[in-house]
């Protein structure tokens, strides 16, 4: 959804404004990677890396440990688009209380801006 609504945002195409109703709220939303590792975290703290004799799970457990750091770099790149980028659009231009992931509305209050659909595409 995501994807398709930035096409249609890209394409500038009047016509496909009823897709972009329906979809547009799926770009004002934002998933950060989530995950417990605690045994892991423990395991590394307490240096058990080095007792590990299998080469090739040892070499998982580091890739992991990289993994973990990219997650971490990909969760604050999440939160800087969506604070600095799509909530400020979003609270401009888009009336997100009618233009939200069907999911959502329920635990939205109706009001703000109306959308206007020619102007954003």
């Amino acid at each position: 959804m995501q994807s398709r609504t930035l096409e249609i945002l890209a394409s500038k195409n009047e016509d496909d404004i009823p897709e972009l109703k329906q979809n547009i709220g799926s770009i004002a939303t934002a998933w950060k990677f989530l995950y417990s590792l605690e045994t892991f975290t423990e395991f590394q703290q307490q240096g058990l890396l080095t007792k590990v004799k299998n080469e090739e799970l040892k070499q998982l457990l580091k890739n992991l440990k990289s993994q973990l750091i990219r997650f971490e770099a990909g969760n604050s790149y999440i939160d800087n688009q969506y604070n600095t980028l799509i909530e400020p659009y979003f609270a401009k231009h888009i009336n997100y209380t009618n233009n939200t992931l069907e999911r959502y509305k329920e635990d939205l209050t109706p009001g703000g801006t109306q959308t206007d659909y020619k102007n954003t595409i």
